[in-house]
């Protein structure tokens, strides 16, 4: 569509900068304007968050590369491509790791309030990185003479554009999570996002075309992170429940005042 912007400008790099400085805008407006948490207790997540950020980028990029290497280890050569799987496996952790380590003391139900926004800033974050693609030409479907095909500087032919349906979805997925969020300040934003992106992805995967290594023989990569995400979205959903019965969430959280 257009790889670069005023001919210098890389679509997809300006489209993934101005992702997280979404995600990182909405988390500071949730947190200061619509919880008035201080700005001393703020900075035990936002330390840990762009740490986490920086760490989940490197680990996108490193992780698609791992499995270039895995498919043609004789051919393999390093390249700028990221897979978003990657990132949340490298920066989740680390995120969890400093709070832990650092943060909990300072703001025992940090956690517990960044799991509140979190889904809504991904949802954002992602949305606006998959209109990069779309603009940069990746992360595209399988051949279509439909109406609705795209031709790309990087295909031959017209291709389904998943990477336009995807950004859809997940800006979409962002305005239902973000309402949950406001109106009820729900604890459950976070499964609900695992299951509806774990579901959306596995699906699309069958009609994209942009080989991103094997895994699972039958799977792709994020077919299997999906069937994962899945899972763990249902587990924590009886988890919360489970909580909720027996009283054990925070009261802040019970009250919406965190």
């Amino acid at each position: 569509m257009a790889p670069r912007l005023f001919g210098f400008i890389e679509s997809y790099a300006l489209m993934l900068g101005l992702g997280i400085f979404a995600a990182l805008f909405l988390f500071e407006f949730y947190f200061r304007k619509v919880l008035k948490v201080p700005s001393g207790k703020m900075f035990y997540l936002e330390i840990p968050l762009l740490v986490a950020i920086a760490v989940g980028l490197a680990g996108a990029y490193l992780t698609q590369n791992l499995y270039d290497f895995i498919q043609d280890p004789a051919h393999y050569s390093w390249n700028w491509s990221l897979t978003f799987y990657g990132g949340l496996l490298f920066g989740v952790p680390t995120f969890l790791l400093l709070y832990f380590l650092w943060g909990k003391k300072h703001y025992p139900n940090g956690l517990w309030t960044i799991l509140l926004v979190a889904p809504s800033s991904i949802s954002l974050a992602h949305g606006l990185g998959r209109i990069g693609c779309f603009l940069g030409g990746c992360c595209y479907g399988q051949h279509t003479d439909a109406w609705y095909g795209v031709h790309f500087e990087t295909t031959a032919d017209k291709v389904i554009p998943t990477n336009l349906f995807e950004a859809i979805f997940l800006l979409l997925l962002f305005g239902i999570l973000l309402f949950l969020l406001l109106k009820w300040k729900t604890p459950f934003g976070m499964p609900i996002y695992m299951i509806s992106y774990g579901i959306w992805r596995f699906l699309i995967e069958f009609i994209r075309d942009d080989y991103r290594g094997s895994f699972i023989p039958g799977l792709t990569p994020s077919q299997f992170w999906s069937i994962l995400a899945v899972v763990l979205g249902i587990i924590y959903i009886i988890v919360l429940v489970l909580m909720k019965k027996k009283d054990k969430f925070p009261k802040e959280v019970n009250d919406g005042t965190i």
